[in-house]
């Protein structure tokens, strides 16, 4: 099965859900129909980067 990649858009609705404070990991993930691993991984992105725009490597840059 392949995986869609999110947009920008979605990442940043994602990330932004969490930061409310009223929904675990788990429940955003769900609202949005992603996996947990997903909403982690944004996360994990956006503290090690500042953003959770897709790296320049996976972009073929």
């Amino acid at each position: 099965m392949e995986m869609k990649a999110l947009s920008m858009d979605v990442r940043e609705r994602i990330v932004a859900s969490y930061d409310e404070g009223t929904e675990t990991q788990e429940q955003v993930a769900a609202r949005y129909r992603v996996s947990f691993a997903v909403v982690k991984k944004l996360l994990a992105l956006r503290r090690r980067t500042g953003s959770v725009g897709a790296s320049g490597a996976s972009r073929g840059a």
